[in-house]
This record gives structure tokens, C-alpha cells and sequence, in this order.
């Protein structure tokens, strides 16, 4: 058996080594492949029978694709000329809120021309009393007197007062401008007592020192008054600027003028006595600043607005008291050169119109002047003789209105 297999193993080895005869081969196609007349493919190349892309002969028809070509059933393409560029499909963002960075834009309005109403009263700061009613009936009247009544003050009230401006756009994010602002207030009181009852009027204005601190009044009368003049010179710079929300830097100078005037006047039967005082403060100096700016729908938006400013300047406060019979009585003055802290702070809203010409807002402001002097400081100072204590605070705050056209 294993003999068997030996020599069948050796008759194939030998059968397998045999030259083989060419044959010919019948492709798929009508076409003949004859292995003598046909050379040997090269290495590489693709096997005998199969699909070989470099001997395709080229197709006789051509493809223009300029031609028209028809239309595909239910799909119309857009009409696109020839050699017009791409451009993107701009697609909506998920988000409506705008990016805060800078946009440039140069400004359609180069001229901006407005105008301020002001509706603004002092503090109770300002305030000074000057009566007080106290009992008559007893004799020699005590020191101090006993008052039966509430003190009478001349407290100062709401007044009007305007500012008129412009501002010139130097560039998109560049401007100048100057304004001038003024403010008048006044404010009077007075009262009386019924010369048959007990109660009478002591003044709190004249000096303790002279003949009439001690005498009793029947009627007394205060007046005080208020002349604020400023006028700003400002550059302002846009530190951000987008659709929806404005920032820019203020700076500039201020000059400013402050007047305050008293006067108080006590009657009875015989006497007629007057005080009166004065304070006035004239300066200039820088003022910087932040003006914020949010825009909303349908041309609203809201508005901030923050100044410091450093007024350096003097300040001259007088003093006097007359009566009917020695005529003046009392007479100084006092002077300080001194640099005056002001803050200004405005909050409001606004409207702007579609074509951007006009603009309305309102709001309320607050300007607050420190290391101040007032009437009220000078009155106790002549009283007491201390004169290192004139530091107070003048404040004005209430509602501000304004319109502004641009050009």
C-alpha cells in the first residue's frame, strides 16, 4: 500500500513538470486571445480577462458642460450668471444677543445741539433757622429761653433751571463739546405772634453779643437765594460701541460759580433789626468721567452717567447785622482758598427717533459739592468765634429733562 502511494506521488511530480502545449482561450467577448501571437503581460499588469481602463478607446461623443442641460422634474435652479463669484449662505445666529466687541461705524450726525430743563432744590443743608418762639411771660427770662414753639426755618425748595450745549463728532469714536449751565432758586418765610398773648420771638441770626440778642420780636421774616453758573468743556471717547450698548470716556474742565445769600429781618414796636450773609465761591478745574448708554426696542434706552470733578478756587463768606438805631453793628468777612470735590450722577431713559435726528430723555440728577461752606456755617461761626469748622456739604439733586437734535 505505501508502495502504491510512492510511486503515484512521483508519476504527478513528473506530469506537473511536462512543457504544456498552448491552448487557446475563448474570452466572454467575440474576440479572440491567442497566447503565441500575444506577448506575456508585464508585472503589474492586470490579469488576463479582466478590466483594463488604459485600453478603453476613447468615447466618440463629448460632454459640454456649458450646454443647456434640461431641467430635473420638480427642481428649478437658481439663475447664477457666469463668473459670479460664491458667496456663503448666511445662516441666523441661535442666539439674539449681538457681540460686545467695537464695531466702527462713522456716526450719521455730526452736530449735536441740545438743551436741559432742571428741576433741582438744595439740602436741608442749606437750610437755616432764624426764629423761634419762646415764653415772654417770664421775667428776667432764663438763658436759654424756654420756646413754646417749633423753630422757623427758611428751607430751601425745588426751582427750574436749564443748560445749553453742543458737541462736534471729530471721528466715529471722537467728540468735542462745551455747555453752560445756570440755576436760580429762592425761597422766603416768615411768622408772626399775637402781641396779646405771652409768646414771643427770639432771634436765632443775631449776635449773642449785642444788645438785641435779648430782646422779643413780634414778626420775622428770612429770605435766602441761590446763583449756580458752570461751564463744562468736555472730549469724550468711545470705549465701546455696539448696537446695543455705548461706553465713553469724559474729560474736560469746569468753571464754576456759587453764590448763597441770607437775610433776616426782626420787628416789634420800636426796633427793626437785619442780618445778612453771604457766601461765594468761584473756581475751575477738571472733570473726568463715565457716560453708559443701553439700547433697547423701538428706539428706547436707558442711561448712566457719572463726573467727578476737582474745583480749585476761592471761597469768601461776610457777615453783618444793622438795627434802626446804631446802624451796623456787626461786620466781617472771612476767606479760604480750598478745592472743591463734586460729584454728578444722572439716571434716566430715553427715546431716539427712527432717522436718528432727535433725542429725548429724563431722568433724575444728583450733584453733591464737599469741603463746602454755608450760611448756616457762617451764622455759628460769628456766634461761637471758631472759624476752623467752615467744612460742609452743598447738594442738589431732583429731575432733569432734555432735548437734542443732531445733524
Amino acid at each position: 500500500m505505501r508502495l502504491a502511494c510512492f510511486f503515484l506521488a512521483v508519476t504527478l511530480l513528473l506530469f506537473n513538470g511536462l512543457p504544456l502545449e498552448a491552448q487557446t482561450v475563448r474570452l466572454p467577448s467575440s474576440s479572440t486571445f491567442d497566447s503565441a501571437t500575444t506577448p506575456p503581460p508585464r508585472y503589474g499588469s492586470p490579469p488576463v480577462g479582466t478590466y483594463d481602463p488604459s485600453n478603453v478607446p476613447p468615447s466618440t461623443s463629448t460632454f459640454d458642460p456649458y450646454a443647456t442641460q434640461p431641467p430635473i422634474v420638480g427642481v428649478q435652479p437658481p439663475a447664477v450668471e457666469l463668473g459670479t463669484p460664491l458667496v456663503p449662505l448666511e445662516t441666523e445666529p441661535i442666539l439674539a444677543i449681538p457681540p460686545l466687541t467695537y464695531v466702527p461705524q462713522v456716526p450719521t450726525n455730526w452736530w449735536e445741539i441740545y438743551g436741559d430743563f432742571m428741576y433741582l432744590r438744595p439740602s436741608s443743608s442749606a437750610a437755616v433757622d432764624f426764629a423761634v418762639p419762646i415764653n415772654g411771660a417770664i421775667v428776667p427770662p432764663p438763658t436759654p429761653p424756654v420756646p413754646v414753639g417749633p423753630v422757623v426755618a427758611v428751607d430751601p425748595r425745588y426751582n427750574a433751571g436749564f443748560r445749553f450745549g453742543f458737541s462736534y463728532h471729530t471721528s466715529h469714536v471722537t467728540q468735542w463739546g462745551a455747555s453752560y449751565s445756570f440755576w436760580e432758586g429762592s425761597t422766603q418765610n416768615s411768622v408772626s405772634v399775637d402781641p396779646l398773648t405771652s409768646t414771643v420771638l427770639r432771634s436765632l441770626t443775631i449776635h449773642p453779643g449785642t444788645t438785641a440778642a435779648d430782646s422779643n420780636f413780634l414778626d420775622a421774616s428770612a429770605n435766602i437765594s441761590y446763583d449756580l453758573d458752570l461751564i463744562d468743556i468736555d472730549y469724550r471717547y468711545a470705549l465701546l460701541h455696539s448696537s446695543w450698548l455705548v461706553a465713553k470716556l469724559y474729560a474736560g474742565g469746569r468753571f464754576a460759580h456759587l453764590n448763597q445769600d441770607f437775610s433776616s429781618t426782626f420787628t416789634n414796636t420800636t426796633t427793626v433789626e437785619q442780618v445778612s450773609s453771604q457766601v461765594h465761591f468761584d473756581g475751575g478745574g477738571i472733570r473726568l468721567g463715565l457716560e453708559g448708554e443701553m439700547h433697547l426696542r423701538h428706539g428706547f434706552f436707558l442711561y448712566s452717567n457719572g463726573y467727578t470733578s476737582f474745583v480749585a478756587g476761592r471761597m469768601h463768606a461776610s457777615y453783618s447785622q444793622q438795627d434802626n438805631f446804631a446802624g451796623t453793628v456787626v461786620n466781617t468777612a472771612w476767606a479760604e482758598n480750598r478745592i472743591v470735590p463734586i460729584l454728578d450722577i444722572e439716571l434716566g431713559i430715553g427715546w431716539l427717533s427712527p432717522a436718528r435726528h432727535w433725542r429725548l430723555s429724563a431722568g433724575y440728577v444728583f450733584s453733591g459739592w464737599n469741603n463746602f461752606t454755608s450760611n448756616k456755617d457762617i451764622i455759628r461761626a460769628v456766634h461761637t468765634g471758631n472759624y476752623d469748622s467752615l467744612h460742609d456739604a452743598f447738594i442738589l439733586d431732583g429731575l432733569t429733562a432734555r432735548a437734542e437734535f443732531r445733524f
